[in-house]
């Protein structure tokens, strides 16, 4: 259910500021500025299994706004923050959503793979800009207008993960995922790509999560002796599953996980000195340039660390695009800048790497192109971004992720 009325109830908060008019110049702009209240809305979930996931958008979310903020904000406008906890449930996911969108959000961040198809279709109705980093397979076609993705799709990563099994002549996969939606869409790109190159599937085992045993399945798989787990569990079931693997003896083959396998969390389960050997995780591809570069100055100043976390960059970018969009467009009003997304993100344009050099050129009256954190944001006609590729990282005892391996795009393309 959306808000009924909400261009309305903007429409009566809106004030005419006439001297932002006249500092910008930007082409397409309304005659008179529309501004009002900036409000960022995080959905994602803030516990249970996958709150690490949450952490990232979080994470992600604050240094985005951090960079508006302390640069001029959006039309003079700070952003503020709301968030709405979904516990990683499509159940959850909608009485959240819904109580964010009464507090009149100006754009939301979020959710995750785990709950986006409960909400996506909410979006358009209620004129709500989105900016997720859902990696389902189901937004690879998507045609919400007001829905944007600036992380890549999952089956780019599920393609990066065949890729570097094949890469390591493993050849003999057990596939081990959770039999959730966000999980088994994994699955298909995978093992199209993994047999393509010359693969064999032995199993494919869609765990219930949280079970307290699963060695009837895992005895059952390695019948088919394996030479490798290609998998993407929580924290809880792969510990489960690292210690019923340990007590039959077949903890000793290596394991290529998706993000999922960055969570210390994950490692922990399996005890550090044995991912070291064993456990590999996938990060989007580490990017560079002057927008990262700029991302890592903000993410230290707010988070004390320029150890990022996996998507953060990604989050961020979509931060930055919504504030660019609504200077462009001279309005905080979203039936009025969503048309702008694009003409800020993607070319043609004056490439530009930071929010307040971007600003400088939308009031030049230029066209811009935005080079993100996370590498270039440009939206095909489905709102998606594909990144630059995956890097393969490993544990070491100490607990900290080392770079092994990096899948580019060219490569992924032919997975």
């Amino acid at each position: 259910m959306h808000r009924l009325g909400r261009t309305g109830l903007r429409a009566m908060a809106v004030l005419a500021l006439g001297a932002v008019v006249a500092a910008c110049g930007a082409s397409g702009a309304n005659s008179t500025a529309k501004v009002g209240k900036v409000t960022m809305s995080i959905l994602a979930p803030l516990s249970g299994s996958f709150a690490f996931v949450g952490q990232w958008i979080v994470y992600g979310a604050q240094a985005g706004a951090y960079e508006v903020n302390h640069n001029g904000g959006v039309l003079g406008q700070k952003i503020n923050t709301i968030e709405a906890d979904t516990a990683g449930d499509p159940v959850d996911a909608v009485p959240a959503w819904n109580r964010l969108e009464a507090q009149h959000p100006t754009f939301q961040i979020g959710p995750t793979a785990l709950e986006i198809e409960a909400v996506l279709k909410l979006y358009d109705p209620a004129h709500l800009p989105d900016f997720t980093i859902a990696g389902s397979t189901e937004l690879d076609n998507m045609n919400e207008s007001y829905v944007y993705r600036t992380g890549p799709s999952d089956s780019t990563l599920a393609k990066a993960m065949a890729a570097y099994a094949i890469h390591k002549h493993l050849d003999r996969a057990l596939l081990i995922f959770d039999n959730g939606v966000s999980s088994q869409t994994l699955v298909p790109p995978l093992e199209q790509g993994y047999k393509a190159h010359g693969g064999k599937i032995v199993a494919n085992l869609a765990l219930t999560p949280d079970q307290t045993s699963y060695l009837s399945e895992l005895s059952q798989a390695f019948s088919q002796n394996p030479n490798c787990i290609l998998m993407q569990l929580g924290p809880k079931t792969s510990a489960t599953v690292f210690a019923d693997l340990r007590e039959l003896g077949h903890l000793n083959i290596p394991v290529i996980d998706t993000d999922n396998g960055t969570n210390i969390a994950v490692a922990q389960g399996m005890g550090l000195s044995t991912a070291a050997q064993l456990l590999t995780g996938m990060q989007a591809a580490t990017p560079s340039g002057p927008a990262f570069q700029q991302f890592l100055s903000v993410y230290q100043t707010v988070h004390g660390t320029t150890k990022y976390l996996p998507s953060s960059p990604s989050v961020y970018d979509g931060v930055v695009i919504a504030a660019l969009a609504m200077t462009m467009a001279h309005s905080t009003d979203p039936t009025v800048w969503n048309k702008d997304v694009l003409k800020v993100s993607n070319p043609p344009g004056v490439q530009c790497y930071t929010y307040p050099s971007c600003v400088k050129l939308i009031k030049e009256g230029k066209k811009i192109n935005y080079q993100g954190a996370s590498g270039p944001e440009d939206f095909n006609q489905h709102h998606n971004s594909f990144g630059s590729g995956w890097t393969v990282v490993k544990w070491t005892t100490s607990g900290n992720l080392v770079p092994v391996y990096t899948v580019p795009p060219a490569v992924i393309a032919q997975y």
